[in-house]
């Protein structure tokens, strides 16, 4: 036996002896219902809602969610048959793919800040004489990166999209969205790790990779059990990997109706991207060189 449902008074309990990916299954299912119940929960005080307004007391209510159940059955649009059904582990790696597509955007972002520094390119130098404010050269390099970068992640969407089937749902306008927050959470890692490390142009490029990479295999990249792992014990490292958030936030759009998670999810990019600019903003301004 893999595991068990233990119902108690408040919610039911989900017991394993250890982590595979026959409890992640059976979690996942658990989190279907639970879904499935407050979708009914919700519709019923709408009902009850309506009766009252227009001034209907008498109302049964289990008829009405006997109704609302047989409503579902008939029309075949419960949660189940509009998402889970169609949703596979491949699919969530393949959401993983784009995440890690937008954080190797920071490679732009990175070459964008070296091209600023004296002590790292030739053109660094010129910018650093130059009467030009340097603030205003870092940041249209820093746009002109984010601009080719969404054409590459834009690219890659289409494809998987038309070529390979994958399925991102009909919300276009929040994955667009999702995807605009995501490249530009990339470009400013990028932007960070070129401000802030004093290494050669090499080792910041191997740094951005490992990074890159490291937060792909905590988001799900090798496997969703270790994202799920992680979420249930360290839900912290889920909520500073922006990997992960734009993992979940592909997820959330796809998988849920409503938009609670995705908003969680935009929201800490935002602080993500924050924290990187001001910091990066703050390292940039302390630059000094003896000579050039």
């Amino acid at each position: 036996m893999e595991g068990y449902v233990l119902f108690n008074k408040q919610e039911p309990q989900i017991v394993i002896k250890e982590n595979g990916m026959e409890q992640t299954i059976l979690q996942f299912v658990m989190d279907e219902i639970k879904q499935n119940k407050r979708m009914i929960e919700d519709l019923t005080k709408k009902q009850i809602e309506g009766e009252i307004q227009q001034g209907n007391y008498n109302f049964n209510v289990q008829q009405i969610v006997h109704d609302i159940l047989q409503k579902l059955n008939n029309q075949e649009v419960s949660l189940k048959d509009t998402s889970s059904s169609h949703l596979s582990y491949m699919q969530i790696e393949y959401y993983t793919l784009i995440a890690m597509a937008c954080m190797y955007g920071g490679m732009l972002g990175l070459t964008a800040i070296n091209n600023q520094l004296a002590n790292m390119s030739a053109k660094g130098k010129r910018v650093s004489v130059s009467p030009n404010k340097k603030g205003i050269l870092v940041l249209s390099s820093a746009l002109g990166s984010y601009l080719v970068s969404l054409v590459g992640l834009a690219i890659l969407l289409i494809f998987l999209n038309f070529s390979l089937n994958v399925e991102f749902g009909s919300q276009w306008l929040y994955i667009i969205i999702l995807s605009l927050v995501g490249d530009l959470a990339g470009i400013s890692m990028g932007i960070f790790i070129a401000s802030v490390f004093r290494v050669s142009e090499q080792a910041k490029t191997g740094i951005n990779i490992a990074i890159s990479m490291f937060f792909s295999v905590l988001s799900g990249m090798m496997g969703v059990t270790l994202k799920y792992v992680i979420d249930k014990n360290i839900p912290i490292i889920n909520l500073i990997n922006p990997n992960n958030l734009i993992t979940d936030g592909f997820y959330a759009l796809y998988y849920y109706n409503t938009f609670n998670r995705y908003i969680r999810d935009i929201c800490c990019l935002g602080v993500f991207i924050i924290v990187c600019l001001f910091i990066s903003f703050m390292a940039l301004r302390r630059e000094q060189y003896d000579y050039i």
